[in-house]
């Protein structure tokens, strides 16, 4: 009897069942904490693009000087993206610039933490019976702002853009384009920025950013108009489809593209580009005959009220407007509008009647729209409102960034006032 009792088999399965336990608990730990970890990995990659974005937006449109505001908005978006339900670690130092001064083309570097380093490490539940206490993850994200070449939604308006005029004090609101006294104009090539409006020069510090300008808007073809056709700021009515109908021309289009946006996207002309016939894809425009500027305050002010109307502009220091801000919540603010420059020179050489004219885009700017010259009190001293009927009608704004787009058919220029945002890494 004793003999039988030393081979019997029950209670074997004890031994086999603990075995099995003790690899079910290492693949429950491989399973949930390292799942942890990598659902964790993603969230912290998200945040890192967040905080890398925001940092790319900020110097891209808020102001592209301004690293330390910069720094503050790229970790105030990568926090609000929490990892494994805990805001990362994100400090300042955290958001860095691999190549600082390059204004729209600053690149923004982001790293987010959640690991045992920065006290924040991620939990574990069933490797702590191999002794890994704790785990933690770790991400990287780079930014970059580069030069757009076209916008989706550009404002009816088409302005003059800036020469290089022999008068003392050089080019400003109330010069007139006179080649007799030596004035010349060359548009800006891919490598050259030419005498026109730029955003910044080339070590980064802003030329016009943040101009205030009036658009005097004239018919096309009235050269006795109380708004001289070839002066600064001179401004004309664009042409431009609208899904609501009405035709290009009509002032239906005209009003709607002011409160909403045209179905056209329009391109930057590529350098050295004609313009044979209206195409808005090579930044080629028609001009409208006729005048909507009647609609001009309404149209304004309605798209005002919709759009970020608590938002106002403030100089720099010593009230430059070179160094100013855009005060408001958003980055960037929806009153920033894109709005059309073209060649001069090139449009009175071509003698339109004001039925058949075409305009050349050379550039894009951001106009970050501040009324109509019967709601706005000019706020620099080089400033004034033309007088006649449409002097009302006249538009204010800054010349800011805008959001742009990127096309194959558009030209790319130095001094591009236009921007995308993309994740380089």
């Amino acid at each position: 009897m004793q003999m039988q009792r030393c081979r019997s088999e029950r209670g074997a399965v004890i031994i086999q069942v603990a075995v099995c336990l003790l690899v079910l608990l290492a693949f429950s730990a491989f399973v949930v904490d390292y799942g942890i970890m990598w659902t964790a990995r993603g969230q912290a990659q998200n945040s890192a693009d967040a905080a890398a974005l925001a940092g790319a937006i900020s110097l891209a449109f808020d102001n592209s000087k301004d690293f330390s505001k910069a720094q503050l908005r790229a970790q105030k978006f990568g926090q609000s993206n929490p990892v494994w339900g805990t805001a990362p670690d994100i400090q300042l130092a955290d958001i860095t610039f691999p190549t600082p001064g390059l204004g729209p083309d600053t690149c923004v570097q982001a790293q987010a933490y959640r690991n045992q380093l920065r006290s924040n490490a991620l939990p574990v539940f069933f490797a702590n019976l191999v002794g890994v206490k704790s785990q933690g993850v770790r991400a990287t994200a780079t930014a970059r702002g580069v030069a757009a070449n076209a916008t989706n939604c550009l404002k009816p308006w088409v302005v003059g853009d800036k020469w290089f005029d022999t008068a003392p004090g050089g080019w400003q609101q109330s010069s007139t384009f006179d080649p007799a006294a030596g004035d010349f104009y060359t548009p800006p090539t891919a490598t050259n920025p030419g005498t026109g409006f730029t955003e910044h020069d080339a070590a980064g510090n802003p030329t016009y950013y943040g101009y205030q300008m009036v658009l005097k808007l004239a018919t096309p073809g009235q050269g006795q108009n109380q708004i001289p056709i070839n002066s600064a700021g001179w401004a004309m009515e664009l042409a431009l489809d609208n899904a609501s109908g009405g035709g290009p021309n009509s002032n239906s289009a005209y009003a709607a593209n002011i409160t909403g946006c045209t179905s056209d996207i329009v391109s930057i002309s590529p350098p050295g580009g004609t313009c044979p016939a209206v195409d808005p894809s090579v930044g080629c425009i028609g001009v409208k005959t006729g005048s909507g500027g009647a609609t001009n305050s309404k149209a304004v002010g309605d798209f005002i009220q919709a759009h970020d109307q608590t938002a106002t502009w403030t100089d720099g220091p010593g009230g430059d407007w070179r160094t100013g801000k855009i005060n408001s919540n958003q980055s960037p603010s929806s009153r920033i509008v894109p709005v059309a420059i073209f060649d001069v020179p090139e449009y009175l050489a071509a003698s339109y009647n004001g039925t058949n004219g075409i305009v050349r885009i050379v550039n894009i700017v951001g106009f970050f729209l501040e009324g109509t010259c019967n709601t706005v009190n000019l706020k620099e001293s080089y400033l004034n409102c033309p007088g006649g009927g449409n002097g009302k009608a006249a538009i204010v704004g800054r010349l800011v960034s805008y959001p742009g787009l990127v096309t194959a058919s558009g030209g790319n220029v130095v001094g591009a006032f236009g921007s995308v945002i993309i994740l380089v890494r």
